[in-house]
């Protein structure tokens, strides 16, 4: 696998989320890749980086289903279809409470232990005070607010 390959690869993978897939369409093989991680190590972050916002935009696209509601045709009694004006089918989107849970506890476990892994080994290979400029900036945030949702604001 070239460099070039490696970098289709990771397009791929951030618009598929699919490696194998992915590998498949570019003419590799995972062996292929297994072998480019390992004379290019440095490169698996590029990856686990592509997998990461594949993930971000599947979460965020499932998120706004269970928010404002997977559409459902509208019936009443017996089962019947209800039609509109227009003679077509209603359709009424309603919030789904467990694909919102499912998504949450998706959110929350979303990196594997390779990815931690990467995650860590970049981060231990930052400097101290960068770390600590990181830390810095997080205590100097002010404290959260209360939002009064649904009120009028004065």
């Amino acid at each position: 696998m070239t460099q070039a390959e490696f970098g289709q690869l990771c397009d791929c993978v951030a618009k598929n989320g699919n490696t194998s897939h992915c590998i498949r369409l570019i003419g590799c093989s995972l062996d292929d890749l297994y072998r480019f991680l390992k004379h290019h190590a440095d490169e698996r972050p590029r990856l686990t980086l592509a997998l990461s916002v594949f993930h971000d935009d599947f979460i965020a696209t499932v998120r706004d289903f269970a928010i404002s509601g997977i559409p459902g045709i509208r019936r009443g009694e017996k089962g019947a279809i209800i039609l509109g004006d227009d003679g077509e089918p209603v359709i009424d989107r309603s919030p789904n409470p467990q694909l919102l849970a499912a998504v949450l506890r998706e959110s929350s476990a979303r990196l594997t232990r390779s990815e931690q892994r990467d995650r860590e080994n970049s981060l231990a290979a930052g400097s101290e005070d960068a770390a600590s400029s990181i830390m810095q900036a997080i205590n100097s945030d002010p404290s959260p607010v209360m939002l009064a949702v649904g009120k009028s604001c004065d």
